[in-house]
């Protein structure tokens, strides 16, 4: 998860390797929200890559009806975050 303070956003996603991920992109510029903050979880490398998958799906899905999000998905809006992936849907 990474968090940017000045635009108030949260992304979530997975990476295989995270160090990579970070350089190409994502603390430096998606955009252009330039994230503050990270935090991660390791999940066990065992387990199927679909059942991983499902759980970013998982994790997206649960910001994305508790925050504001791109996607239009009805959401409780408890603060005033808003979650930038747009990739996920909200109906599995």
């Amino acid at each position: 998860m990474l968090y940017s303070k000045k635009n108030s956003s949260l992304y979530i996603g997975k990476a295989d390797n995270l160090i990579t991920r970070f350089k190409n992109h994502h603390m430096l510029d998606i955009n252009k929200k330039n994230y503050d903050f990270y935090r991660y979880d390791l999940i066990p490398q065992s387990l199927p890559k679909k059942v991983i998958s499902e759980i970013e799906r998982m994790i997206i899905r649960i910001f994305q009806t508790t925050f504001i999000n791109k996607k239009n998905i009805k959401s409780i809006n408890i603060a005033n975050l808003k979650i930038d992936n747009t990739t996920k849907d909200s109906n599995r």
